[in-house]
């Protein structure tokens, strides 16, 4: 029956056979009695199941009526597309009516929601993209920011990001502040003579030191040339090596121990005219405008290895740290000093020179502390180093005093001055025809701090025997020290003695810091 229900979608009469033979009227009136009494039977069927008519789409048009009895429509089995027929209540076929839609509130404001949203989209949509096609009109680079572009081809790769330009990342390339510093940066290699006892025979052995220096100044004669003094202390032979790989035989010309600072001169009528204009003078900084977070760039001849660079920032300023010469005030940096950057430069990111490189804390626990001497300090006393006359040993000054190093933890157990403790002199020296006594503390030659015995030594040798000089020094009267200065004209060594001027007595109570690397990068 529901096979009859689903296929039936032709007319009834349809069904009658071709030929008109007499019982047609009555075989068509008791199929249609037969059809009626179903289509009855299963209206009220279909009216109990489905309750009131209701309103669906078969096809193109809209019919009315009770689902049940449209053309034997049942919701499984529809006949889409076609014109259902309607039954009279005698079973005889009826009219076709027009399908109707039946209006829905709840639909009309989902179509009308649908409607304001697809527009407010559009818009949008517009607005962004214009505003887009502006901003990359004003910022042409802001287009090659979109580096993901998938659209509708899943095939489709990713875009290579943009390569800067020179303009807009100056801050962090330092090429061009190496390449502008090295022509004044020069590696030095040092021939040291040490004495070697040999089951009881003493040999003399050379040995090899390398460092850095920084071209500071340029006389009529003279190239100078600042590095550290532990750098060439000691050194029998002082060899610079320059940016084109030419080397040249220097001289010291004078030292600081106090500040581990010299300078060494190198006689201009050794360099060849391409060397000349191969290397220049450094462009010295203010170190005390200097800020704890700027680029610290510290060049210098690593390892002997030849010039190299590394890169950090300045970490902290003003560190104090105490090495066997004494205390000193540095500037903290973590850009690598490592053995053989002693005495070469510390630069800025503007190419100027703002530190002398010195020492580095070397201990298991230690990483990036590396030190510089602020180069506003040293310039004092590289002015007056370079200034010095270079002096034959046998002309140089005699002073002819035995002396001790005052240091801060003595002068502070004693209360006495920091300097140079004479302890004894010589007869007939400078030093007792001056009128300088035992127990007077010397801090001073010629207005130029000395604050160990290494820099009284290299303060008289500096000057030639016979020359006067003012010698600044504290003598105690009555439990007080007072400062007076006394003119002393120099002597000239004994041939059979040593220069008792630069005589000293190990001090017993120097303290080293137990933080610092014994060597400190020096004489690397």
């Amino acid at each position: 029956m529901l096979d009859e229900f689903s296929t039936n979608s032709q007319d009834p009469s349809a069904n009658q056979d071709s030929n008109n033979s007499q019982n047609s009227n009555n075989s068509q009136n008791s199929y249609n009695n037969q059809n009626y009494e179903m289509n009855q039977g299963q209206y009220s069927f279909w009216k109990e199941q489905m309750g009131q008519q209701s309103t669906y789409t078969t096809g193109q048009s809209t019919t009315q009526g009770n689902p049940s009895m449209q053309n034997g429509y049942h919701p499984d089995y529809s006949n889409i597309g076609e014109e259902p027929l309607i039954f009279t209540n005698d079973g005889s076929e009826g009219g076709k009516e027009p399908r109707k839609r039946k209006s829905h509130p709840f639909a009309k404001k989902v179509g009308l929601f649908v409607g304001k949203a697809a527009c407010f989209g559009l818009i949008a949509g517009i607005v962004f993209c214009g505003v887009n096609e502006i901003a990359y009109k004003v910022n042409p680079q802001s287009a090659s920011a979109n580096i993901l572009d998938f659209g509708s081809d899943s095939t489709k790769k990713l875009s290579t990001t943009t390569v800067l330009d020179d303009a807009v990342v100056p801050d962090t390339d330092v090429t061009k502040v190496y390449k502008s510093v090295l022509p004044s940066v020069v590696a030095i290699d040092c021939t040291f003579s040490q004495s070697v006892n040999f089951f009881g025979q003493n040999y003399n052995q050379d040995s090899e030191g390398s460092g850095s220096g920084i071209i500071i100044d340029e006389s009529d004669t003279e190239l100078l040339i600042a590095t550290n003094n532990h750098v060439v202390d000691g050194a029998t032979k002082v060899t610079i090596t320059f940016i084109d790989d030419t080397q040249a035989t220097a001289v010291v010309k004078g030292t600081d121990s106090s500040s581990d600072l010299a300078v060494l001169a190198v006689d201009l009528t050794d360099l060849k005219s391409d060397t000349k204009n191969a290397i220049q003078v450094a462009t010295l900084g203010n170190s005390d405008d200097v800020k704890a977070g700027e680029v610290a760039i510290a060049i210098g001849n690593a390892m002997g290895y030849g010039q190299s660079i590394t890169v950090g920032y300045i970490s902290a300023l003003n560190r104090e740290v105490t090495f066997d010469t004494g205390t000193m005030t540095l500037m903290q940096t973590d850009a690598a000093i490592n053995p053989g950057n002693s005495g070469g430069a510390l630069i800025n990111a503007k190419g100027e020179v703002i530190g002398i490189n010195c020492a580095k804390l070397a201990t298991d626990s230690v990483e990036g502390m590396g030190y510089a001497i602020p180069i506003s300090q040293a310039t004092p006393i590289i002015d007056e180093l370079k200034s010095r006359e270079i002096i034959k040993e046998e002309d140089q000054g005699y002073l002819g005093v035995s002396i001790i190093d005052i240091t801060e933890n003595l002068a502070s157990m004693y209360n006495m001055p920091t300097g140079v403790y004479v302890k004894d002199f010589t007869q007939d020296s400078a030093a007792e025809k001056a009128g300088i006594q035992a127990g007077d503390i010397i801090t001073a030659i010629d207005g130029v701090e000395v604050s160990s015995a290494s820099a009284l030594k290299e303060k008289v040798i500096s000057y030639k025997y016979g020359t006067t000089v003012t010698v600044t020094l504290q003598r105690a009267e009555n439990g007080e020290y007072k400062e007076e200065k006394i003119d002393v004209v120099l002597g000239k060594k004994p041939a059979d003695s040593s220069n008792a001027s630069n005589s000293q007595s190990p001090d017993s109570n120097r303290q080293d810091n137990s933080n610092t690397d014994p060597n400190s990068g020096f004489g690397n």
